[in-house]
């Protein structure tokens, strides 16, 4: 899993807190495969699965590296798909006929996934990008994949909405952080 400041309401305002609700899944003899990158997070997940004797399998730096192009843009997607393929090769999941996983052609339908309303991008004369991102953390892996899209100088458009339980000032601060203002803004105001 990863831990990212979302759902405050129900899980806690902190990544430790938020990490201590996700980790009410553990179960002894069964690996946590973690993506976490704080070191306080880490450090206290080490500390859970060795109280409840579970394995971690903890992603290195580099985890995706050696994917190949993934339909999905941007480092989170190969984080989230080395997640994957770690999470399929630690549950020993088994075909119908008791053989194993192949690994290749489970890297072969990762690397084909989409998601609608994931890293989507439309064709139109504004660079069009829809994406459900709905924290800072998300928003700044967003901010990557469409500034690896967008050309030097290039006019876009941001249109946004968020439910006001949202960090809506740290997601706008993840675009401006990485992005040239935008040519035109559109705020939208969702129901409740």
């Amino acid at each position: 899993t990863s831990i990212g400041l979302d759902h405050l309401d129900l899980l806690g305002d902190s990544l430790i807190a938020i990490a201590g609700e996700k980790a009410g899944i553990m179960k002894p003899g069964v690996p946590l495969i973690s993506g976490v990158e704080d070191a306080g997070v880490a450090t206290f997940l080490r500390e859970r699965v060795r109280a409840r004797s579970c394995p971690l399998v903890q992603l290195k730096d580099d985890a995706g590296a050696d994917l190949p192009a993934l339909a999905l843009p941007g480092s989170y997607a190969r984080r989230n798909a080395t997640l994957a393929l770690e999470a399929l090769r630690a549950s020993n999941i088994r075909r119908r006929d008791g053989r194993p996983l192949d690994h290749d052609a489970s890297v072969r339908a990762i690397a084909r996934t989409t998601i609608p309303g994931r890293a989507e991008w439309y064709p139109s004369p504004v660079p069009t990008l829809l994406d459900g991102a709905h924290n800072p953390a998300a928003f700044a892996s967003l901010a990557e994949v469409f500034a690896q899209r967008l050309a030097s100088g290039e006019p876009w458009a941001l249109v946004f909405g968020a439910m006001s339980n949202k960090d809506f000032a740290g997601m706008l601060s993840e675009l401006e952080r990485a992005l040239p203002p935008p040519s035109q803004v559109l705020l939208v105001q969702l129901p409740e």
